[in-house]
């Protein structure tokens, strides 16, 4: 169902697409000249990798962010408050089954962002995409579309109107962009910048996919620390979700009557959610 929406709404994908595309010629124009050191390559002033290879995987992670966090969540926030998903909550259809509906479609849109992104970066910038790391970049790209869907769903539960969706949605999205390392060289951002990149879910993602894409890296250039940390992410959205999704208006919920994804970890779901995305953040580099 959720494929069939997809193909009934094709300006909807086409903006998602297009944003990337619009966002490189900017960063070239204003960083084109700049050179930078990519994660996962060997040490050294001769490593040095022009502004581009760094800022083509960086906004295909941001656009794969957007595509999944964003408008998984403005949309599932409208279908609650419209009474969409209560609709859905009473037909034999699983709930599971039309949230994985929803995590399909936004794999198949991320998959789609991140090729045409990292297309358009080798066609036009001379952006090196090494032929062994494609299916490294492929899964990486699956990886984060399940993690920012899950956080997505996590965020619709403090979304208290269909109105208000989209400022809750981007108040969190462009301050995670710009903290993150998306828009300017990891080199020219402050020390305690760094570490807040560190600590959130879309620096690790643009780490993992700059590594994943660095045509001299050491290996596979697969950075394990970086997975980790996604996956806590990951971990810590869902049982968010598990905890607090509703399928109910806000304006129809009842002090304890919320159709709620059923878990019989509850209560811990929460805490054990936060250890996990925090254990992501603190497992070193391999």
């Amino acid at each position: 169902m959720q494929l069939r929406l997809l193909r009934r709404n094709p300006v909807s994908v086409l903006f998602t697409v297009a944003l990337p595309l619009l966002l490189l010629p900017l960063l070239d124009a204003l960083q084109g000249d700049f050179f930078v050191t990519l994660p996962a390559a060997p040490p050294g002033p001769d490593q040095l990798s022009p502004w581009m290879q760094y800022a083509t995987p960086a906004i295909a992670a941001f656009a794969v962010m957007a595509a999944c966090f964003a408008n998984l969540a403005i949309r599932t926030a409208v279908a609650r408050e419209s009474g969409v998903l209560k609709q859905v909550r009473g037909t034999p259809l699983p709930p599971a089954a039309h949230i994985a509906g929803r995590l399909l479609s936004n794999a198949l849109v991320a998959l789609l962002v991140a090729a045409v992104t990292l297309g358009a970066g080798v066609f036009v910038y001379d952006v090196e995409v090494p032929l062994r790391s494609v299916p490294i970049i492929a899964l990486l790209v699956v990886l984060g579309a399940t993690v920012f869907s899950a956080l997505g769903l996590a965020t619709t539960t403090i979304v208290p109107n269909a109105d208000a969706a989209p400022a809750v949605v981007y108040a969190i999205l462009l301050p995670l962009a710009f903290l993150s390392n998306v828009f300017y060289p990891p080199e020219l951002a402050p020390d305690w910048m760094s570490r807040t990149a560190d600590a959130l879910p879309l620096g690790p993602f643009v780490s993992a996919m700059v590594g994943a894409t660095t045509p001299t890296a050491q290996g596979s250039g697969v950075l394990f620390g970086e997975i980790a940390a996604l996956v806590g992410w990951g971990v810590f959205g869902l049982t968010v979700a598990l905890v607090a999704f509703s399928w109910v208006p806000n304006r129809e919920r009842a002090r304890g009557s919320k159709a709620r994804l059923n878990t019989p970890m509850r209560r811990l779901a929460i805490p054990l959610g936060m250890l996990a995305a925090l254990g992501g953040v603190l497992v070193p580099e391999t």
